[in-house]
C-alpha cells in the first residue's frame, strides 16, 4: 500500500477550509499536508497522509508551540535541501486545535509508482539516507521507518513527515540541549544493516519485490521484459551483511545532491572509517 493518496486536484481557499474541517471532524488521526502552489498562491493541493500521526491539540492551558516533529522538518529540510525534505513555510490551527502544516511546493510531486526499475537504486540510497539522518536527528534513536511519509519526485522520495511517535522517543538527556548520544549512534551505524530499508521498501514497491522468500539470494521481482541492472542488485541483495557506514560509502555517487555526499555523508565516513570494513567501489 502507498504510503500517501494524493489529490492532484486544486481547490480555492474557502473549499478547502471547508474540506479540512469536514475531514477532521470524521476523523482526528489522518492529519493535512498542505503545499502552497507557487505558481498561484490563491490555490493549493492538499495530501492526506495514509499513516496515522499524532497532532497534538492546544488550548489557553498548553503551549501554542507547533508539534515537534514540524521542527525536525525544519531542521532536515536545511540540512538536505527542499528537494528531499518538503520546506515548512507555516502552519495554522484547525478550530478543533490540530495543527495543519503548510509547506511550498518546489519540484513536482507524484505517488510512488512514478518510480521505475532504472532509477530504484537512487530512491534506495535515499531512503538509507533519510533513515541515517533521522536517527541522528533523534540523537541515535533507531526510528521506526514506517511511520515515515514520503512523496517522491522521478527519482527519489521527498520526507513530508518522521512521524510524531519517532519525536516522542527520542533520545532525551537530562541538561544536555542536543539530547544527543555518541555511543549509540555510533552503534547505529556501524552495526545496523540496509534490511530495516528493505523491509520498508517491500510495503511502498510490493511489485518490485519478491513475494515469497524462496532459496534464491536475490529479493528482487523481474518479469521477463523487465529488470534490475547490476548495481541495483548488489545495493539491495548483497549488502544486508554490511553496515549502514559501509553501504554509503559504496554507493555515495548515487546521491546526486553534492552537499549531501560531500558535507554530509563524507562527513560521516571520515567519522567511521576505523570501524568500516573495507569499502569496494
Amino acid at each position: 500500500m502507498e504510503a500517501w493518496i494524493a489529490s492532484r486536484v486544486l481547490f480555492d481557499i474557502s473549499t478547502m477550509f471547508i474540506m479540512l474541517r469536514h475531514s477532521v471532524r470524521i476523523t482526528l488521526t489522518k492529519p493535512c499536508f498542505i503545499l502552497l502552489n507557487n505558481f498561484n498562491h490563491e490555490r493549493f493541493h492538499c495530501l492526506f497522509t495514509n499513516q496515522s500521526t499524532l497532532w497534538k491539540s492546544y488550548s489557553v492551558t498548553k503551549s501554542c508551540d507547533i508539534p515537534e516533529h514540524f521542527y525536525d522538518l525544519i531542521e532536515l529540510s536545511k540540512l538536505l535541501g527542499t528537494d528531499y525534505v518538503l520546506p515548512f513555510t507555516g502552519h495554522f490551527r484547525e478550530s478543533s486545535g490540530y495543527t495543519i502544516g503548510m509547506y511550498r511546493q518546489t519540484v513536482d510531486l507524484y505517488p510512488a509508482s512514478r518510480i521505475d526499475r532504472t532509477v530504484f537504486k537512487y530512491t534506495v540510497y535515499a531512503m538509507i539516507v533519510f533513515l541515517c539522518v533521522i536517527s541522528h536527528r533523534l540523537g541515535g534513536t533507531t526510528p521506526n521507518m514506517k511511520l515515515f511519509s514520503f512523496v517522491y519526485t522521478n527519482t527519489h522520495p521527498v520526507l513530508c513527515d518522521i512521524g510524531a511517535y519517532n519525536a516522542e522517543v527520542r533520545e532525551r538527556l537530562s541538561h544536555r540541549a542536543e539530547h544527543f548520544n555518541d555511543k549509540k549512534w555510533s552503534r547505529f551505524m556501524t552495526r545496523k544493516t540496509i534490511r530495516d530499508v528493505v523491509r520498508y521498501l517491500r510495503i511502498i514497491f510490493p511489485t518490485f519485490f519478491q513475494k515469497k522468500k524462496t532459496a534464491k539470494r536475490c529479493v528482487l521481482n523481474e518479469p521477463d521484459e523487465e529488470g534490475f541492472d547490476d548495481e541495483t542488485h548488489r545495493l539491495v541483495c548483497q549488502s544486508d551483511q554490511k553496515s549502514l557506514i559501509q553501504v554509503l560509502a559504496e554507493y555515495s555517487h548515487l546521491m546526486p545532491r553534492e552537499t549531501i555526499q560531500t558535507g554530509l555523508i563524507q562527513t560521516w565516513v571520515d567519522k567511521f572509517k576505523d570501524k568500516m570494513g573495507p569499502v569496494q567501489r
